[in-house]
């Protein structure tokens, strides 16, 4: 499975969804396979290829990469080639994929990367812009430690729009929930 994914990545598809799930597909096999670390490093080379290389309508590709990166949870060189697609001048499809896709990446990292991706996040949650705030409270809904919540009550608080702050409310609920 992995050798016919990895040859609809690397050779492109006719189609840009077959594309983008051959890169979402490679990164739940990269990560579940018996050989390790030397296919983990394979395969992130490979997405972060994707993500440098490849182009198509509505950053369908690159964001099948990112959701391939996003599987390898307990990686934090995942999370190194995840952090600068949430920076302004990105696409802004490809973007707010790569801020929800935080929240996934967060539940199986060391305490300090994830210390970043919550420093990440709250950055994130100052920006005026209204699906950045939504895809920042997604993220943040996926994870499981506190200083999520925190973050999620202040936008909460400050944001001038009532749909955030039902979403950021109740995503702090399901944080609360998940860590007891």
């Amino acid at each position: 499975s992995y050798k016919a994914l990895k040859g609809v990545v690397e050779k492109g598809d006719a189609s840009y969804y077959v594309e983008s799930a051959a890169a979402r597909s490679l990164g739940k096999i990269g990560k579940a396979t018996i050989d390790g670390k030397e296919k983990e490093k394979k395969t992130l080379k490979l997405l972060d290829t994707v993500l440098k290389e490849k182009s198509g309508w509505n950053e369908v590709v690159r964001c099948g990469a990112i959701a391939g990166l996003a599987q390898f949870k307990s990686s934090e060189d995942a999370l190194d080639l995840l952090l600068p697609y949430t920076e302004l001048g990105v696409p802004q499809a490809l973007r707010l994929v790569a801020i929800r896709s935080l929240g996934a990446i967060s539940l199986g990292q060391e305490k300090l990367a994830v210390e970043r991706i919550l420093e990440r996040l709250e950055a994130l949650s100052r920006e005026d812009f209204f699906l950045t705030q939504v895809a920042t409270v997604a993220a943040l809904a996926q994870m499981e430690v506190r200083g999520a919540i925190s973050i999620l009550r202040a936008l909460a608080d400050h944001s001038p729009d009532g749909r955030v702050k039902r979403r950021a409310d109740e995503a702090a609920q399901k944080v609360q929930k998940k860590i007891g």
